[in-house]
Order: C-alpha cells, then sequence, then structure tokens
C-alpha cells in the first residue's frame, strides 16, 4: 500500500470520527496525539480500583436478606458449614424480622438434613 493512499485512509477515518480535519502531516500529528490521549485516559479508567469490602450489605437492600441469599449459594457450592455459621450470625442480630427467622430456621433444618 502506497504511503499517500494510507496517509489519505487516516486523514478520512479521522475526519468521520472527530468531524475535523487536518490533511497532511499536521493530521497525522494531532490524530496520533487525540488517540493516544484516548488510550490513555481509557487505560485510566480501567486501572480504578473498585471497592471489595464484602462485609457492607447495605449497598444490596436488607442486609439481613442479603446475608440469606449468600446462605443459601453457599449451601449450592457445598460450602454448608460456612453457610450455618453465616444464618447463624444473622440469627443473632436484635431486629430480625418474623419472616426473616422462619426462613432462617427452615434453612437450618434443610441444611442440618443434607
Amino acid at each position: 500500500m502506497d504511503f499517500y493512499l494510507f496517509l489519505n485512509i487516516l486523514e478520512r477515518e479521522f475526519l468521520l470520527l472527530a468531524g475535523v480535519s487536518f490533511p497532511g502531516f499536521l493530521g497525522l500529528l494531532f490524530g496520533s496525539a487525540l488517540f493516544s490521549l484516548f488510550l490513555l485516559l481509557l487505560r485510566y479508567k480501567k486501572k480504578t480500583p473498585l471497592e471489595t469490602n464484602t462485609d457492607n450489605f447495605d449497598d444490596v437492600g436488607d442486609p439481613d436478606e442479603a446475608r440469606i441469599n449468600l446462605s443459601r449459594s453457599l449451601f449450592e457450592m457445598g460450602q454448608t458449614a460456612k453457610a450455618q455459621e453465616l444464618l447463624q450470625e444473622v440469627l443473632s442480630e436484635e431486629n430480625l424480622s418474623e419472616e426473616n427467622q422462619m426462613v432462617i430456621q427452615s434453612l437450618l433444618k434443610k441444611f442440618s438434613h443434607a
């Protein structure tokens, strides 16, 4: 492929992408700089650390229900002891609703028979 043809294709693609045309070598430099800046911003976003605090169940609605659902998942993965431990922890809370208490009791029975 001829260099000038390649440069022409790059100019046209940059015009379609950015809506601005800088012909020739200036366009190539400006487009390369803009593309590099774009890649740098993408990499910066990608490296932003995520919050990995697993003890905070407040973001998922009712924290008791979230832990009950987590215990179900643990049980399905074969981690019955951890599931029972988590349910006992939830059961020991003061402001636990009667509905959640009944659900926990039935799950504990189910887990003990498995």
